[in-house]
């Protein structure tokens, strides 16, 4: 006998109406109410034996030994749980505990309670995209039998992710936070048990998996692409969040995106809408690779990304604009072959930043559609090129040229009398996306991960100026550069949104509790940097590890850069539980903590929070009116005197 999984659509994730979380059958996970079932059948086959004589012997102890493996899968895991409560406090590797498929959904509103009142101020709705689900069994026909198997995904950014939305009123609930979840990624699930994972879903955007044949990858699945619209869980999209992207198709969505142009829209109840690609946005929009953080612009009010669409010589750099009624390409760039992750803007000028990350034996893997990992490499003796545009002119104006490096996240970006600043954490090569693979995690005692170097780079424009005088040469200049110090390093890193494109002086990410690379460790900080003068704090606690910090400005103080709070995603490998923490922006210290109903994995995606308004009753509103008039009637007053 078999115990059914998986195995139909509406199987995946059976729901009441009436329930307030959905059970996720876990691959190892035997249900106590299945070993009842069982048990049932047990004594009714030995009634049946007794009165018939006709149920061999063998038929029963199968049934038996078939019950007893139950029972003893049960308490094993028992076991393993109060091995892992006795051992984990000793342990520097907790965070691998947390690398696993998620127990349980919440797609109904759940109120949870903070350890402290919510600040009266704080009015947010926060979005988390995390790891949710890395293994998954399927069948596999063997001759005459089905031999059940595991597949797990082999890349930590290819994880299917779970979307977590935390609603918070400071105002009217400060002991209150209400809490949902739901998995994006259903349909890649269910086409990895239907086709019994050999299927053109099962590949990741990062990481090759050998089920997957060339043919699929490069001819059936862009067949299908042609035919089909693609439905929001039948696509892998979660290398960003954000709150703030312009769409015809659906205003005020939440969107989620990835690096090869598709966007996930999602409704206010975690539903995947839409999943639409740039093209819809644009003919002229057409990528297939692209950056999946677009930076909404504070200057224009249009949002602003950089596709690049890769042939065999070269890669076209569109830089773009679009807002909810228009969309333009402001300039293309012929340059290298090569990915890009993010981008820097600042008042006048757009920059590309392109790292010496190449492809390997000619683009052979890449335009078989094989995965980042497998078709690019990084080359220590190229160049990273920055590539300057000019948001006044809409051209390409000069590149600048530094030492090889690798990075995937800006800090920030601005300019001073002519010159750019840059501020990016990097590191010497691309270990650290080759070393976050799910494997290295789970062995946490043997993982590497390096730690950055916040590098500050200036691009001098006035060299572009006195470079050349043919207006139609594009100058190459060179990049110079300035460490900051080694033990401010950061990733994941986030500033108050208000200074995007402006001088900054404080900076927040998740940082690792050494410098040099020391295995086993994982970042279990959230950093304060004061670039200004290259000093920072931290908050941090045993076994906890913290996911993307979000800066919150308080209203009422916007003139002050730090005036806030920092929200992470945290989980605890010491209790096996995950909680939202909220810190004071300006000394780190905590302010309170909302622990989630289940366990989630830390992660290195990303965070968004997007500011509501407080509710109000009538009572309120008519009084704030009156108080208004007497205000206008108290103004008119003083300005009637002072002209006399």
């Amino acid at each position: 006998m078999s115990v059914s999984r998986i195995n139909s659509t509406e199987e995946l994730l059976p729901h009441s109406e009436s329930s307030t979380s959905i059970d996720i059958n876990l691959d190892n996970d035997i249900l106590l109410d299945e070993i009842d079932s069982k048990a049932e059948v047990i004594n009714d086959v030995d009634t049946l034996g007794e009165e018939e004589g006709e149920i061999s012997t063998s038929f029963i102890n199968n049934l038996n030994s078939y019950g007893e493996s139950l029972m003893t899968s049960v308490y094993t895991r028992k076991q393993t749980k109060e091995f892992k409560e006795t051992i984990i406090t000793d342990s520097t590797s907790s965070f691998s505990f947390g690398f696993k498929n998620i127990e349980k959904i919440f797609p109904e509103s759940l109120d949870l309670t903070p350890t402290n009142p919510i600040p009266d101020w704080l009015n947010i709705t926060f979005y988390s995209l995390n790891p949710a689900r890395f293994d998954f069994d399927y069948t596999q026909q063997k001759e005459l039998e089905s031999v059940n198997k595991t597949f797990s995904i082999e890349h930590l950014f290819d994880v299917l992710p779970v979307i977590q939305k935390f609603t918070v009123d400071g105002k009217n609930d400060p002991e209150k936070v209400n809490y949902m979840s739901q998995l994006l990624c259903r349909g890649v699930e269910r086409k990895i048990h239907e086709n019994h994972c050999i299927s053109d879903k099962v590949t990741g955007l990062w990481s090759r998996n050998s089920n997957q044949s060339s043919f699929s990858r490069t001819v059936i699945h862009p067949l299908k692409l042609g035919k089909k619209i693609i439905k929001p869980e039948n696509d892998l999209i979660a290398d960003n969040i954000s709150c703030q992207f312009p769409s015809k198709f659906h205003q005020g969505a939440i969107a989620t995106f990835n690096s090869i142009g598709n966007i996930r829209l999602i409704n206010s109840e975690l539903k995947g809408e839409k999943v639409i690609n740039y093209i819809e946005l644009n003919p002229e929009f057409k990528t297939s690779y692209c950056t999946p953080h677009p930076i909404l612009d504070p200057y224009t009010g249009k949002t602003i990304n950089v596709l690049g669409e890769i042939s065999l010589t070269t890669t076209k750099f569109k830089v773009v604009q679009f807002d909810e009624d228009s969309s333009s390409v402001i300039t293309i760039i012929n340059a290298p072959v090569t990915p890009i992750h993010s981008f820097a803007l600042t008042e006048n000028y757009i920059i590309i930043i392109s790292f010496p990350f190449i492809l390997k034996k000619r683009g052979l893997n890449y335009f078989t559609g094989d995965s980042v990992l497998s078709s690019f490499d990084f080359d220590p003796n190229g160049f990273t090129s920055f590539y300057v545009v000019s948001k006044k002119d809409n051209k390409h104006i000069a590149t600048f040229n530094g030492n090889a490096c690798y990075g995937l996240h800006v800090i920030n970006a601005y300019e001073t009398n002519q010159t750019i600043w840059i501020d990016f954490s990097t590191y010497d090569n691309d270990n650290i996306i080759q070393n976050l693979t799910n494997e290295n995690i789970r062995n946490g005692t043997k993982l590497p991960i390096p730690s950055s170097k916040i590098i500050r780079f200036r691009l001098d424009i006035n060299e572009q100026k006195s470079e050349t005088d043919d207006k139609n040469q594009v100058p190459i200049l060179k990049a110079s550069f300035a460490h900051l110090s080694q033990d401010i390093s950061i990733e994941l890193p986030t500033i108050n949104q208000k200074y995007i494109g402006h001088n900054y002086k404080y900076a927040y990410g998740i940082a690792l509790p050494f410098t040099d690379p020391t295995p086993g460790k994982f970042y279990d900080r959230i950093k304060k940097i004061d670039l200004e003068n290259q000093q920072y704090i931290i908050w941090n606690e045993p076994h906890c590890y913290p996911s993307q910090p979000v800066f919150v400005q308080n209203p009422s103080k916007v003139g002050e850069e730090d005036e806030g709070v920092i929200l992470s995603f945290v989980y605890d490998g010491s209790k096996d539980e995950s909680f939202l923490l909220i810190l004071n922006a300006k000394d780190m210290t905590e302010i309170t903590r909302i622990v989630s109903p289940v366990a989630v994995s830390p992660s290195f995606s990303h965070a968004v929070a997007k500011e509501t308004k407080p509710k109000q009753d009538k009572n309120n509103n008519n009084n704030n009116n009156n108080n208004n008039n007497n205000k206008n009637k108290i103004t008119s007053n003083t300005n009637t005197i002072n002209k006399n």
